[in-house]
């Protein structure tokens, strides 16, 4: 069991390159994969920065908002955490409830985000997905 972000779902549904297929890899590995509530918009705001800045195509977010929708995720309340969360909230800034809820369930956190994995490091088990260079 693992808990995603946004930036690992964002990277498992539209990279196409190595880091992409590692994150696919890594969700359908997993015997449940949890996500904090309001996944599906954290989701939808990072491809939508994709398509202003013009790095990915409408119609290829859209088609990622189609197959967010048909994955398998147990979506996890965030208000049992919020305290928790607001105390982390200056170490892992707004992303702070995954962090918790990662921490409450016992389970690895698993990001695209090297800069969240970094600052998670020190309040649970995380998995950074990317490929090391060369």
């Amino acid at each position: 069991m693992i808990l995603a972000d946004a930036a690992a779902l964002a990277c498992a549904l539209v990279d196409d390159g190595a880091d992409g297929a590692l994150a696919r890899q890594r969700l359908a590995a997993a015997t449940a994969v949890l996500v904090a509530e309001g996944i599906d918009q954290q989701v939808s705001t990072l491809l939508g920065r994709l398509v202003d800045t013009g790095r990915l195509s409408e119609q290829r977010a859209e088609q990622a908002i189609a197959d967010l929708a048909d994955l398998p995720l147990e979506r996890v309340p965030t208000w049992p955490f919020l305290e928790a969360a607001w105390q982390l909230r200056e170490a892992c800034g707004t992303r702070s409830a995954d962090v918790v809820v990662a921490q409450g369930f016992g389970v690895t956190f698993v990001t695209a985000d090297a800069p969240l994995a970094t600052q998670a490091a020190d309040h649970c088990r995380v998995e950074l997905l990317s490929r090391p260079a060369g």
